[in-house]
């Protein structure tokens, strides 16, 4: 009963009026932090502060919840320490620890599931990609990085089989962070599943937002043919991988495949890339929903005057295509913001 009172107590004092009630919630956040209730009280809390951001606002607000009188983010961010330091069994502890308390923020109902999109392109991305049939709302901390790290911590102890759940629980809670499929595939990769290490690949490859991130999935799919001994459609894909981005693992993956075959490697011609990407099916460049949905979402923001959000969008279209419009409009943001 006790804990239905509090409820009640807490959205009799809500207005209506986001600016008004998300002070007014994190204000009762930081009052529950310590109750003996406080599990369910704040999940309460968070629910109730999610409905009532505005849809541009609804991104992962860590700082407003707490465990054992620390803020989720504080935890999170020392747990990062910790890994950067390599004290790899501490970090282990606490992110264990974390991972169960904000489980309980994550449970799906009958109408909702839970995601931790890092902002409202992705959250596009994700409705396109895979026609969800519930309604979604962002969870409160970026879960699906949580797991990336715990997947990663158990790669260290070399417990794949955990590490691949934990990462299927990244992508779970994020289907399109490409930095999940990455580390996903890089475990099956480890265990000698290289369909699998392809199948994330190119999965990867259609989330894909930067050159960064598209000459990275490039050379994954070189890395696959060069095990599988196709050494002439690895050549091809690292050379791909080098119009997007130079790196140096390129020409060291170069040498070893010269060294397999005894031969010297030529920079092969437009021709036999273009062969390699047909057979294979291979996307090139990012994907047109990535850049339809990007030029949309900054064109809009850009009308609504959200200006860090067009900036974004339009940034990202410009940078994968050069795209004029693209750049007028982030030539007015400049004069305007």
């Amino acid at each position: 009963m006790e804990y239905e009172k509090i409820l009640a107590r807490i959205t009799s004092g809500l207005t209506g009026n986001s600016e008004k009630d998300v002070p007014y919630l994190r204000e009762q956040a930081d009052i529950y932090k310590s109750h003996e209730l406080s599990k369910d009280i704040l999940r309460a809390i968070g629910r109730l502060l999610y409905d009532t951001l505005p849809e541009e606002q609804k991104v992962p607000v860590a700082s407003d919840f707490y465990k054992d009188g620390k803020r989720i983010d504080v935890l999170y961010d020392e747990v990062r320490y910790l890994v950067s330091t390599k004290q790899y069994k501490k970090a282990t502890v606490m992110m264990d620890s974390l991972i169960r308390f904000c489980e309980d923020f994550l449970e799906a109902d009958q109408e909702n599931d839970y995601f931790s999109f890092k902002n409202m392109f992705q959250a596009y991305l994700y409705q396109h990609f895979f026609k969800p049939t519930k309604n979604f709302k962002p969870a409160p901390y970026d879960f699906s990085d949580m797991y990336i790290i715990r997947g990663f911590l158990y790669m260290q102890e070399h417990n794949m089989k955990a590490a691949i759940q934990a990462l299927n629980q990244a992508v779970r809670c994020n289907p399109v962070n490409l930095y999940a499929y990455f580390q996903l595939a890089e475990a099956h990769k480890l265990t000698g599943d290289l369909d699998e290490y392809l199948n994330l690949t190119r999965q990867a490859l259609s989330f894909a937002t930067t050159k960064k991130e598209i000459a990275r999935c490039y050379r994954n799919m070189g890395f696959y043919f060069i095990e599988k001994e196709n050494y002439a459609d690895a050549i091809n894909m690292y050379h791909l991988s080098s119009d997007f981005e130079k790196n140096d693992a390129v020409a060291s993956e170069l040498f070893y495949i010269s060294q397999k075959t005894g031969k010297k490697i030529e920079s092969p011609d437009q021709e036999a890339v273009l062969k390699t990407i047909q057979e294979h099916f291979i996307q090139v460049g990012a994907s047109e929903p990535v850049l339809g949905i990007a030029a949309a979402l900054g064109k809009k923001a850009f009308e609504d005057k959200q200006f860090d959000m067009a900036r974004y969008c339009l940034g990202l279209v410009y940078d994968l295509s050069e795209d004029k419009e693209a750049k007028d409009l982030l030539d007015k943001i400049a004069q305007l913001n």
